[in-house]
């Protein structure tokens, strides 16, 4: 789950991918402090994003109390 200004901004099933600078990519369960990373998001497969799906995967599965927005209506292009 990401956070932009303290709103919710893109979260699962959608991908967030967080990579060093130095191209490692990192979990984020191993995310050292202080680490200097990029940030990648990236859609899910559609099968990801049916409402059965999202039961499991979205964000009110995970306690937040509201519902998934697919990453292409988040991101400006």
């Amino acid at each position: 789950m990401t956070w932009l200004d303290g709103a919710p901004f893109v979260f699962s099933p959608d991908l967030i991918m967080t990579i060093g600078v130095e191209g490692t990519p990192y979990t984020n369960t191993l995310l050292p402090e202080g680490a200097r990373i990029g940030v990648i998001g990236a859609a899910a497969d559609p099968r990801l994003r049916t409402p059965p799906a999202l039961e499991l995967l979205g964000p009110r599965h995970y306690g937040h109390d509201f519902n998934y927005t697919p990453i292409e209506k988040l991101v400006r292009r």
